[in-house]
């Protein structure tokens, strides 16, 4: 073979390889699935047809004209108008779901938790990413990242450049509030700031951010947020049988309380087991707000010993009550207070509760 051919060969080679690692970049870009012609955007009518004077004029009827192509309101047309199918929010599973409104700034999901334990998930998850964060106000319930950058460079591009930006980078904001319906949380994540960095630049340039990168955002955190409760699920489920210390305590107002040694939510799960145990039906339960509305009926016994007891006998006087629990990280705070939840009970009273929570507290369940 001759040094000739050789080198056509060689060069033939060169250029189908480009060809096609070009071709990788074809079916796919940041706005468009695909990588279409707008000749479109170019299309416009013609002039009428010229007759001359003297000659009958043919029967035109304009019933397809071609419209005008130009952006209204600044919308965009042809390449700058994305094709991508829109992003989805992924707020699946229970006490979770997607809210219908742009009147928060970004996408929202609301969520039938505590606020401290959504609080918690987004410190966490800043931390899991290892996104820093660069503003942390927890009175009005707001958490702001710092830049948070994504390379796109390639070999390829760095050699031959490319339109695209070989950086971008972001800032997002979480923002947590109430809702109208009382005990659910809304958290809404809110763009801040985007910036590209261009191949052959030395200067990040701001440019506005699509909703989305927001969306995509928002389902990073909702993907961690699933991952972490199927974890706790399994977890609470290993520690929900097993026995739970309980101490008689006071809180810092030096109020008498009990302090349960274990998971808010698995004190909670024992809670509603055990107190039907003990004489109290439960009326009304907010797992959100850490309330529990008792009423104390009385220990279950047998028709024999009710003939030789009477209400004198009784734990409580049978009347309802609000239990109120609260998480101290890793101890559960349980106070027992009145029917309006604005007094606690008599230390004697909490005293005998406390010795029959502890009994069924501390059995392997």
């Amino acid at each position: 073979m001759s040094k000739q051919m050789t080198k056509t060969i060689g060069g033939l080679f060169l250029l189908t390889s480009v060809n096609l690692m070009a071709g990788c970049s074809v079916f796919q870009t940041d706005d468009h699935a695909v990588d279409p012609e707008f000749a479109y955007v170019d299309a416009h009518l013609d002039k009428a047809l010229a007759i001359p004077e003297g000659l009958d004029a043919p029967q035109v009827r304009d019933e397809y004209p071609v419209p005008e192509t130009k952006a209204q309101n600044n919308a965009p047309v042809g390449e700058h108008l994305s094709d991508k199918p829109p992003t989805l929010l992924l707020a699946v599973g229970k006490g979770i779901g997607v809210v219908k409104s742009d009147e928060y700034g970004g996408p929202t999901v609301w969520f039938d938790y505590r606020e401290i334990e959504i609080w918690q998930a987004i410190k966490d998850f800043m931390e899991r990413r290892g996104y820093r964060i660069a503003r942390e106000d927890r009175k009005q319930a707001i958490i702001e990242t710092d830049w948070i950058v994504e390379d796109r460079s390639s070999w390829w591009d760095t050699l031959f450049g490319s339109e695209s930006p070989q950086k971008v980078r972001d800032r997002y904001r979480f923002v947590l509030r109430g809702s109208e319906q009382g005990t659910q949380r809304l958290l809404t994540v809110q763009p801040v700031a985007h910036e590209v960095l261009l191949y052959d630049a030395e200067q990040w340039q701001s440019a506005p951010m699509s909703s989305e990168r927001t969306k995509l955002f928002m389902n990073q955190f909702l993907g961690d947020w699933a991952e972490q409760q199927d974890r706790r699920i399994l977890a609470r489920l290993n520690n929900s049988k097993r026995p739970i210390s309980l101490k008689l305590h006071h809180d810092n107002d030096d109020r008498p309380a009990l302090i349960a040694e274990a998971d808010y939510n698995i004190v909670w799960g024992r809670l509603t087991r055990v107190l039907p145990e003990l004489g109290f039906k439960i009326l009304k339960k907010d797992a959100a707000l850490g309330t529990m509305d008792v009423e104390y009926q009385g220990e279950q016994k047998s028709w024999l010993a009710s003939l030789f007891s009477d209400d004198e006998d009784s734990v409580l006087p049978k009347r309802e009550y609000r239990v109120q629990l609260s998480d101290r990280q890793d101890v559960t705070m349980i106070k027992w207070l009145d029917e309006e939840g604005e007094k606690e009970i008599p230390l004697a009273q909490l005293t005998k509760i406390y010795q029959l929570l502890e009994q069924a507290f501390s059995k392997q369940q």
